[in-house]
């Protein structure tokens, strides 16, 4: 049935809606009382997050008009359309990215003692005595520069990688064409029709290598050429300077000076391409299209497939050039006709390319402030997808020691771009969820948690900027979970007494449903519990779905070994999980050696469900245990993901979770489920009922409200179901961090919708949807988006939270996150965003609250020893609880 309210107008177009979420991150890197070193991370996130958004969003429109494909969106926008509005938008969006950078950050950063330099002329003799001897050593033989001629074709620029093309001319002799020397100074003057051209050669910048050195900030030529004598080895140069009298750092009195790669490179141009005079160069790079092509109904095998369809990903279609401002146009003329890029793909940058290396300057040793211990330490990037493969680590070459060269990629760190030859940059993309994303690299499971003091939890040494003033928040330590270690009969508090033992997970899901918050508790009663059902002998089967892992995961690991022990073992490892395809395929091979069951996905569907399923035999029969989450099985990004999960072992879940594994691994289609909301099938049409129930509910004057929280909103039924329940009078709270298509505050069609998104120093990633129904809530979570890949492309999970207890604290966090006016903005009519009015009302930091939450929790503050007591021992209280609003 046609809505009153389906025209383009009342819709806005999802990629300028993304467009906007990448601005409200950069919001935050321009927020001067934001710790320094934080606002550098931000500008990162915006950097590689708009990279992902080229290489998925503006790819998939512009195979949209070389298809010819005239359809419009559901704002009404062709694809065309669309490209330009973004094209206008993106390019003022890098004018203030560079803006914030080189007249903001960089000026802020010399006052507290740091100097990125990436123009080799701004370096003194002595630093350049210390860059040179580190680019002959260290960078020269790993360099390969490309001619480009008749007999050597322009070669494939790999995506995201860096480079530096040059234009050369042939010293004393003849050029390109055989002139002589007089025509060739013609050429070079802009001189007479037909005189020769420059020859063209490429550099790229070695992503093997750290992105910045740290290079002396005040010594003088004699100590330098003595300290480098006795430094020969990459990654010994810097340190071996770093062990003498070089000073380093703010506080010695001499800045800690960084110089980029590039500039050593640009330097150093003439020894690359010797009996040459090199005309003009510029640093530039690609962004090429990422989807992948696949035909899975023909394809036998769907891993061989996949592998072949991600090396031709290096080298797809350019979507767009990002080159220095001060390019010769020459250069610019050539890269755009071998790329088949108009002007509108270009990109002109006045400063350093690829500012996610801000990322990884991030990690450099700063220490940390004294504090309340509730922000994380990360160089991770928040995104519109989840993690990708893990590739080489660029941090800095360290003079000062610290974070030098050949350190294991970051726990964070995000990895190349589909096989792309990019640099690890180290971020975690705060812009959707799953869908254009990088990255997670290497991490470790956190342990049990230990109690840490509220005074000082993960503190790395009060490093400021010696006025008092922090460089870096305080790093935040998930805390454990009460509702595991008291169920166990142990309080947190006791838990380091145990020497490191897991509690038993079994017993206290039996004891009643746990519910999990993360990363304020702790992930590892996750990774203890498929642990224990891999070596308890009594467990008969296990069953999960896997769709981004850590690159080291404890769970994987356990998985295999409960396979080795003989148990049946099922794993759903999806193949198509955008840019894990290569991590997923060598988690799949690994785990089919060690014996596992392995499903690699159904045709044509994402399996994005979070879900495990352990099935034990016990003296009362055969028990299931569930597993249930709203993120990844990721100990990882589990500390930098705001994620909800849930351990039962009812009945009727244990029945839905072997129905829905039955459903992926053969042709059982279960005609209802007991408690699952399962897509693409019933999903949908069950949230059209409940957002019709409370509407119906509304219009008889009873009780009705929605609260829904996700990472994107953009399907258009559910849409134009929430323009109708607002209609009809209910009151309706949405929580969307990135992507909204609804248009919120508008008379006649949207007077009872408000939109918030709240980004912080965690990933806000979980989905939950709260509904009234006249006085008797139920909550659902769950790994779906309100978006049509969600609900119609992709099998996805959602569930009911009943037990009590588990659905007045997520009513609890609901509560808090609408009264947020530190990391909130609200949408507005028009589609833009605007912080919360402040004036005369008390800060609520909704990511901060939750965090001395978990503290309080954890470790019994002024006697309360459990998540009940913890939520009432705080400082600010939500007005009105959720299920006492009219």
């Amino acid at each position: 049935m046609a809505s009153r309210f389906d025209r383009p107008e009342n819709f806005i177009n999802r990629e300028l809606s993304w467009l906007e979420f990448n601005a409200r991150i950069l919001d935050i890197a321009r927020e001067r009382s934001i710790p320094l070193f934080e606002r550098l991370k931000f500008l990162g996130i915006t950097a590689s997050n708009l990279d992902e958004f080229f290489m998925v969003r503006v790819a998939s429109l512009k195979e949209q008009v070389r298809n010819k494909y005239a359809g419009r969106d559901i704002a009404g926008m062709t694809a065309p359309e669309q490209l330009g509005r973004i094209s206008a938008k993106a390019h003022e969006f890098v004018e203030v990215q560079y803006s914030t950078y080189l007249r903001s950050l960089l000026p802020t950063l010399e006052k507290k003692g740091f100097v990125i330099i990436d123009d080799h002329r701004e370096m003194t003799p002595a630093q350049c005595a210390f860059a040179d001897r580190y680019f002959a050593e260290n960078v020269y033989p790993v360099l390969t520069p490309m001619a480009v001629d008749s007999s050597r074709p322009f070669p494939l620029i790999y995506n995201r990688s860096l480079n530096i093309a040059a234009l050369l001319r042939k010293k004393g002799g003849g050029g390109a064409g055989g002139k002589d020397g007089a025509q060739r100074a013609k050429a070079a003057k802009g001189g007479k029709k037909g005189a020769s051209e420059p020859d063209f050669a490429l550099v790229q910048v070695p992503s093997v290598l750290p992105r910045f050195v740290e290079v002396p900030g005040d010594v003088n030529e004699r100590t330098i050429g003595t300290h480098i004598d006795t430094a020969p080895a990459h990654g010994q140069l810097a340190a071996g300077l770093a062990e003498r009298d070089v000073p380093a750092g703010a506080g010695s009195g001499a800045p800690r000076t960084f110089v980029l790669l590039e500039a050593l490179i640009k330097r150093n141009m003439d020894r690359l391409f010797l009996n040459y005079d090199v005309e003009a160069f510029a640093a530039f790079r690609v962004m090429r299209n990422v989807d992948l092509s696949l035909d899975e109904e023909d394809a036998q095998d769907l891993l061989e497939e996949i592998r072949k369809e991600l090396k031709k990903r290096r080298f797809a279609e350019a979507i767009r050039l990002e080159i220095e401002d001060k390019a010769d146009p020459r250069l610019l003329g050539r890269l755009q006709k071998e790329l088949d890029l108009d002007d509108g793909g270009v990109y002109r940058v006045k400063g350093p390319l690829d500012l996610t290396f801000l990322s990884k300057f991030y990690q450099i040793d700063v220490g940390h402030d004294s504090g309340f211990p509730w922000r994380e330490k990360t160089g991770a990037k928040e995104r519109d997808g989840e993690q990708g493969d893990s590739g080489p680590d660029t941090a800095a070459v360290s003079f000062a020691g610290a974070d030098g060269a050949g350190s294991a990629a970051s726990a964070a760190g995000a990895g190349k771009a589909g096989g792309s030859s990019g640099p690890d940059t180290a971020v975690v993309n705060l812009a959707g969820a799953d869908g254009v994303g990088s990255a997670d690299g290497v991490g470790s499971a956190d342990g049990a948690g230990s109690a840490a003091s509220a005074a000082g939890a993960g503190k790395a040494g009060g490093a400021n900027d010696g006025h008092g003033r922090r460089l870096k928040s305080e790093p935040y330590e998930p805390q454990p979970s009460p509702a595991v270690w008291e169920g166990w009969g142990t309080a947190a508090g006791e838990a380091d007494d145990r020497e490191g033992a897991d509690p038993d997970m079994f017993g206290v899901i039996r004891r009643g449903d746990v519910l999990l918050h993360h990363p304020y508790e702790s992930f590892a009663p996750v990774i203890a519990f498929v642990k224990q059902a891999a070596a308890d002998p009594d467990v008969l089967a296990i069953k999960q779905t896997l769709y981004r892992v850590s690159g080291h995961s404890p769970i994987v690991a356990a998985l295999s070994a409960a396979a080795e022990a003989g148990k049946q073992v099922t794993v759903l490892v999806e193949l198509k999980a955008r840019f894990d395809e290569e991590n997923n395929i060598t988690w799949a091979r690994m785990l089919e050696e060690a014996g596992c069951h392995v499903i690699y996905g159904l045709v044509g569907l994402k399996t994005h469900s979070k879900i495990t399923l352990v099935v034990r035999r016990e003296e009362d029969g055969i028990r299931r245990y569930v597993h249930l989450g709203t993120g990844n099985y990721n100990d990882t990004t589990a500390k930098l993901y705001t994620d909800l999960g849930l351990f039962t072992c009812h009945p009727q879940y244990g029945e839905d979770a072997t129905a829905f594994f039955n459903m992926l691994s053969g042709y059982s289609e279960p005609p209802a489920w007991n408690k699952f909301l399962v897509a693409p099938i019933w999903m949908k049409k069950r949230f059209l009922g409940l957002i019709g129930r409370e509407a119906a509910f509304a219009m008889q004057g009873q009780k009705a409200r929605i609260v829904a929280k996700m990472n994107s909103l953009c399907d258009p039924e559910i849409i134009l179901a929430l323009y109708e329940a607002s209609g009809a009078g209910v009151e309706i709270d949405l929580i969307v961090r990135g992507i909204c298509s609804l248009r919120a505050g508008m008379p006649g069609l949207s007077e009872h919708i408000r939109v918030r998104s709240i980004v912080g120093n965690f990933l806000e990633h979980s989905r939950v949807f709260y509904f009234e129904n006249n006085g008797e809530p139920e909550v659902y979570m769950g790994s779906a988006d309100w978006m049509p890949r969600n609900l119609d492309r992709r099998v996805e999970i959602v569930f009911p939270v009943e037990d009590r207890d588990g659905r007045e604290r997520i009513e609890h966090i609901l509560a808090l996150e609408l009264e947020d006016n530190v990391g909130a903005s609200c949408l507005q009519p028009d589609g833009s965003y605007e912080k919360p009015d402040r004036r005369g009302k008390e800060s609520v930091d909704s990511q901060a609250l939750l965090c001395e939450e978990a503290v309080a929790a954890a470790q019994g503050v002024q006697g309360m020893g459990g998540v009940r007591d913890a939520m009432a021992w705080r400082r600010f209280v939500p007005r009105i609880p959720l299920q006492d609003t009219p």
